[in-house]
Order: C-alpha cells, then sequence, then structure tokens
C-alpha cells in the first residue's frame, strides 16, 4: 500500500515541485549571503533579454523541440508496440475464469503479469506454480495496480529524457 502511495506521490511531486516560488533565503538560512548584491541580481533576473535577430536554418529551439517529440513519439510507440503484443497474446491464449477475472494460459514462455481483470500465465507457471503464482498476480489485480502502470508510462512518454522515470517503471 506504501509502495503505490509512494510511487504516484514521487510522480506527483515531481511535476509540483518545480512550480513553487520559494522565498529567497528560506532554505539558505544557514549560509552567509552578505556578500551578495542582491539589487544586481533583481537586476538579472529581470532585465530584458536582447533580442537577437534569427539567422537562417533551424533555431536551437526547434532544434530541441524535435528532439524532444522524436523521444516522445518513439517511447510512445515503444508502450503502443508492448500493448499490442498483450493484445496478441489474448487473441492466442487459453481463457480459465477464476474468482471473477480471467486467466491467460499461453503456450510460449513469457513470464506472469496482470493487466486490469486478466492475468497471463506461461504454460509453466500454470502446470508448477499456480498456487503461488495466482495468489501474486490475484493482489495486482484486485489492487488495480495497473492503472498506476499506465499513468507512469503516460509520465515516461513526457519525460523520457529522465532516466529517473524509467527506475519508477522498474
Amino acid at each position: 500500500r506504501w509502495n503505490r502511495f509512494y510511487l504516484l506521490g514521487s510522480v506527483v511531486l515531481s511535476f509540483i515541485l518545480p512550480l513553487l516560488k520559494l522565498p529567497r533565503g528560506s532554505l539558505l538560512a544557514a549560509t552567509d549571503l552578505s556578500g551578495i548584491d542582491w539589487e544586481y541580481v533583481d537586476h538579472l533576473v529581470q532585465a530584458p533579454a536582447k533580442i537577437v535577430p534569427e539567422t537562417s536554418g533551424i533555431s536551437l529551439t526547434t532544434l530541441f523541440l524535435a528532439l524532444y517529440l522524436t523521444g516522445a513519439l518513439l517511447v510512445l510507440a515503444l508502450y503502443s508496440w508492448r500493448f499490442f503484443r498483450i493484445w496478441e497474446l489474448t487473441r492466442h491464449a487459453r481463457p480459465v475464469p477464476y474468482q471473477g477475472v480471467k486467466v491467460f494460459v499461453q503456450e510460449r514462455k513469457s513470464g506472469s503479469f496482470t493487466l486490469f481483470r486478466r492475468i497471463y500465465l506461461d504454460r509453466h507457471a500454470y502446470d508448477n506454480q499456480l498456487g503461488h503464482v495466482l495468489r501474486h498476480e490475484m493482489v495486482h489485480a484486485s489492487q488495480n495496480h495497473s492503472f498506476d502502470l499506465i499513468v507512469l508510462a503516460f509520465v515516461g512518454v513526457l519525460l523520457w529524457f529522465n532516466p529517473f522515470v524509467f527506475l519508477l517503471l522498474r
């Protein structure tokens, strides 16, 4: 229960914290800042930027935007491919009803996982470790962990350049 709170809470905080404006000196009270000319710092922060005429070619902003969108589309394509593969597994697997969920048994070795109210087991897990694996996957199904993964997948698409996002997905 706490893992889920930590996981989703850290994602929400990662979006909120950069938007907070802290009062000057609130976290730096222990540091001696008496030598800083705050009026000059305010002038630098508030001074209008000089407008540089655009040169012919691609601007740096356009290049970074294109790079960002390319990365986001690639990650989105990766997640789409994964969902397509799960759909393929559903088509080729044999469904077995079990306590309000569908258990799909696959002939090929693919591991065990849960997506919403569907549990996917490979033949080995079904034949040899059914009780243990099914109890574990039933917890995922009953607590709707798939919604957490969907939220993190969208965060992964938006923040594909951040390695910590993919650590959260693990």
